[in-house]
């Protein structure tokens, strides 16, 4: 093995997120949101979950739920979290 001269690199993330309350399939559920961005403010990765079961139900652009509603609301929430940080 060699290590390539001068092609160490590191990333710095900022994980922001909050709870909240939504309906997901039609039922009420508490969420938390959460998501990575970089120190630019560019998402890397946005994430919802189940308060407590900790159900994953959208994670890695995919959505695991059939809907959850106002996702793109708890989505902005994030991006306002993170232009305050």
């Amino acid at each position: 093995m060699r290590i390539i001269k001068e092609s160490e690199y590191s990333f710095t993330t900022v994980t922001v997120g909050y709870l909240a309350i939504t309906f997901v399939d039609g039922h009420e559920v508490e969420v938390e949101v959460e998501g990575d961005y970089d120190t630019d403010g560019f998402p890397k990765d946005k994430r919802i979950s189940e308060v407590g079961s900790g159900t994953p139900l959208y994670g890695g652009g995919l959505l695991l739920a059939d809907e959850i509603q106002n996702q793109d609301k708890l989505f902005d929430k994030l991006g306002d979290l993170i232009n305050e940080f």
